[in-house]
């Protein structure tokens, strides 16, 4: 996670409305199932500047988790290509598809087919392998359908939460 959220805690998330609590309690919880031993899914997706990323850091701190942007993997994916690379994109892969508890942010950010099909090869694995996964992504649900198909959005909807974000900005609020 960025630094904008090293130090901080689900304590420092604003609730100021019944919505911002239910969201709480909703990450709360999912972090509780994680604790528990199970490998349920979550999808925080919804409108910019309501928390989605914070929360998410929160579950990779919490949960001892994995977070990057989707961007980032696919950069990392893109630079093992080169032959001078000391990581395969087979390690790239692996990284990512084995990982206890990954989180990837920026979920839609670019229409690349290439970072569809390497991200569909990553949630693919984690769900044969019932490892769970956070999704964070600005999309609406039926974009999200479509950007990834209709086999994963199946896979992750058989055991997951969702948590669908509206409102006003924190930062407009600035």
């Amino acid at each position: 996670m960025g630094p904008r959220f090293l130090h901080k805690t689900l304590d420092d998330y604003k609730v100021l409305c019944k919505e911002e609590r239910e969201r709480k309690d909703k990450i709360i919880s999912y972090i509780e199932s994680i604790h528990a031993g199970n490998f349920p899914n979550l999808l925080l997706f919804g409108e910019c500047g309501l928390g989605k990323t914070f929360l998410a850091s929160m579950v990779v701190r919490e949960c001892n988790g994995h977070y990057v942007r989707a961007y980032e993997l696919k950069d990392e994916f893109e630079d093992a290509k080169s032959f001078r690379s000391e990581i395969s994109r087979k390690d790239v892969f692996k990284k990512y598809a084995t990982c206890p508890l990954l989180v990837i942010d920026e979920i839609g950010r670019s229409s690349s087919k290439e970072e569809q099909e390497f991200l569909f090869h990553i949630l693919n694995d984690r769900y044969e392998n019932e490892l769970p996964t956070v999704l964070v992504t600005n999309m609406t649900w039926s974009s999200l359908k479509e950007y990834f198909g209709a086999a994963i959005i199946d896979r992750l909807c058989e055991n997951s939460m969702s948590i669908y974000f509206t409102g006003k900005s924190y930062r407009s609020a600035k």
